[in-house]
């Protein structure tokens, strides 16, 4: 927008990946392919200046991070919250939805009379409400959507563009993400509606033991397990899975 005074490059690409994205099914080979830091990396880095100008939120569209089992994906999103509390001095409120676990109507709430009993009003789900004090940022994370059947999936339409549950409308200060396998990951996975994927802006996570060491160091992994791994770094959760499954 030109009243925001920001040059910032990820938000110009990623709305652009997401118009590109809107006119066609969605495939992997057309996702960006990063490792997992540098997907915290950069969306830190997009969610801080985005804090830091005042730029809203809504501006940003929602993330979508699709990987095999055990590549960080939920780890990224709290390195993510970690990242911006330190930069901002925020509080950050994660909210771990998982919709695999709920009925579409279960999304909307319970309906409820008003008092003069002339019309009925949805009372929103507890697990929506959310913070909206300025000295805090919600992460709403819709964890393992994919694999949700697609009628649930499709009930998460109207969070991932309008930023509402039903008749509830999500603070400016909240951030959506999403994550999930791949239907080739051989885990549970549903492929994802075209209604949906065109809402979000899509990132495939690779492994990487860059990413990983510099992780393990920093939660103090046993010295041999790293060990271990930096001498056979071509070992990953994606091969022992094949082998498995062969």
């Amino acid at each position: 927008k030109g009243d925001y005074n920001i040059n910032n490059i990820e938000i110009i690409y990623l709305y652009y990946t997401r118009k590109k994205m809107a006119t066609k099914e969605l495939h992997l080979e057309e996702m960006s392919s990063l490792s997992i830091g540098t997907i915290i990396d950069t969306l830190s880095e997009s969610y801080i200046k985005l804090i830091n100008n005042n730029i809203p939120f809504k501006m940003f569209p929602s993330v979508m991070l699709w990987g095999q089992p055990g590549v960080g994906k939920s780890q990224a999103v709290r390195e993510i919250g970690e990242n911006i509390k330190k930069a901002t001095g925020k509080r950050i409120n994660i909210k771990d939805v998982r919709l695999l676990l709920f009925n579409p109507v279960d999304l909307k709430g319970l309906p409820v009379t008003n008092a003069e009993k002339t019309f009925a009003k949805w009372l929103a789900p507890d697990i929506f409400m959310l913070d909206p004090s300025q000295d805090c940022v919600n992460i709403l994370f819709l964890d393992e959507i994919s694999a949700a059947p697609q009628s649930v999936q499709s009930s998460a339409y109207q969070i991932t563009l309008d930023r509402k549950v039903g008749e509830l409308e999500l603070p400016e200060n909240c951030i959506v993400i999403a994550a999930g396998n791949r239907v080739t990951d051989k885990s549970v996975a549903y492929k994802m509606p075209k209604a949906l994927a065109n809402r979000f802006i899509h990132f495939e996570v690779k492994s990487s033991y860059k990413s990983w060491k510099k992780w393990a160091m920093h939660k103090g992994i046993h010295p041999l397990v790293q060990g271990f791994l930096n001498e056979r770094q071509n070992i990953t959760a994606l091969q022992t899975a094949q082998q498995i499954y062969a």
